[in-house]
């Protein structure tokens, strides 16, 4: 029976909880694997299989490999530090570690957001993103890392390249892979300069999301959209942060002033089309930054809900420019709402190109706003738009990939 261990230790919070969880509810329904998760940081999870240990990753994490008794080791969060990480394949007979990817901080020096940026693919340092004003950015060396002595006359913020370069020695000799969600995050792993070499696999997180069942019109009168904008074209534009640069905030504006201008163009009724948002109230309206009238809905606190959001549209609106979901996607394609989507990331997957939605190259909100016009002219785009994300995430199928890959990786 091989003895699988899941770790996730960060303060991850929506898909990247939930996908956590889903993970490991799969490993307890295989016949031949024990499986047990280690969480950290105030994690609260009850169930017999899981057991918690602080892990700190401004402190010393000494030992904690003797908490670790593994065949394979599948890690959830960028947390550990990386001599940690071979301490933990070391002690276990050089058992492989498989890095679930959610974003891009696995193989960067602690970014998960490179945007534009390629240093992650050789040595990171001088990073562009340092000193940013965003959560989810490494601003500073953590207190306990001293930096390489070799890197000592590099400037001060070069802690990034001094992190990938602890990485690339301390996983140099012990099998490491990454298993991404999605083929566009594959591709991210494929080019960086960890895991260029490795066995880098997609394997799907099967989401269970409630799925709609009820008409459009009905998700409208549930939702509560007022009876004069029942009958209006909806695109739908949401997340949990819209302050974040990563979430595309400014591509969706340009975008719909690029499809605004297009109707214009073409003599078509502008007034009966509207923008429908799901999240936190962003801080600037929306109103300010695009022509069409503005519905916000908030944050939506049940999937319920956020099944009906979506089911209210014509067309979902996906502008995120590093993301390993977003959930977003799936939300939209479960209740057979087409999508418009950057072509990095799980939509790539799901998304029949010009039947169920379009995909476009990053960055490109022109290509975003024709797109959204194809889809205005065609109104039964989207109908089967769910095909796609079941046969992607299928349950079964997902186990089946989880058991071929642990086979050849521990042979």
């Amino acid at each position: 029976m091989k003895k699988i261990i899941h770790i996730a230790g960060g303060d991850a919070y929506g898909s990247h909880e939930s996908g956590n969880m889903i993970d490991f509810g799969i490993f307890e329904e295989m016949e031949g694997y024990y499986c047990k998760q280690i969480l950290g940081l105030g994690k609260s999870k009850s169930n017999p299989n899981t057991i918690h240990i602080p892990i700190d990753e401004k402190g010393s994490q000494d030992g904690f490999e003797n908490h670790v008794d593994a065949d394979v080791v599948i890690l959830h969060d960028a947390l550990l530090q990386p001599e940690t990480i071979r301490r933990i394949s070391k002690k276990n007979n050089n058992c492989p570690i498989l890095f679930r990817g959610m974003d891009l901080s696995h193989m960067t020096g602690g970014c998960p957001n490179p945007n534009t940026c390629e240093r992650w693919t050789s040595s990171c340092g001088s990073c562009p993103q340092l000193g940013h004003n965003n959560q989810f950015i490494l601003t500073a060396p953590y207190p306990h890392e001293k930096p390489d002595p070799s890197l000592l006359p590099l400037l001060e913020n070069d802690i990034t390249r001094d992190r990938l370069t602890r990485k690339i020695n301390s996983w140099k000799d012990i099998p490491i892979h990454g298993v991404p969600v999605s083929t566009s995050s594959l591709k991210s792993f494929n080019r960086s300069a960890l895991f260029r070499d490795r066995k880098n696999i997609v394997i799907p997180i099967p989401y269970d999301i409630p799925i709609y069942e009820k008409s459009r019109e009905d998700a409208r009168l549930e939702l509560g959209i007022p009876e004069e904008l029942r009958d209006h074209f909806l695109i739908i534009w949401g997340t949990t942060n819209p302050e974040a640069t990563r979430k595309g905030r400014s591509y969706a504006d340009k975008a719909l002033k690029h499809f605004y201008g297009l109707l214009k163009e073409k003599n078509y009724d502008t007034d009966k089309i509207s923008l429908l948002t799901v999240g936190p109230n962003p801080s600037k309206p929306f109103t300010e930054t695009q022509p069409f009238n503005w519905l916000h809905t908030g944050y939506l606190s049940t999937r319920n809900m956020l099944s009906i959001a979506f089911k209210s549209a014509n067309v979902g609106l996906q502008t995120t420019i590093s993301d390993a979901g977003p959930m977003m996607v799936t939300e939209c394609l479960a209740v057979d709402t087409a999508l418009v989507s950057f072509d990095n990331c799980v939509a790539l997957d799901m998304i029949n190109h010009g039947k169920t939605g379009f995909l476009v190259p990053v960055h490109d909100y022109v290509a975003l706003g024709e797109s959204l016009l194809e889809v205005y002219k065609s109104p039964d785009m989207g109908v089967n738009a769910s095909e796609g994300l079941r046969r992607f995430n299928n349950r079964e199928r997902t186990k089946q990939i989880w058991i071929d890959f642990i086979e050849e990786i521990t042979k």
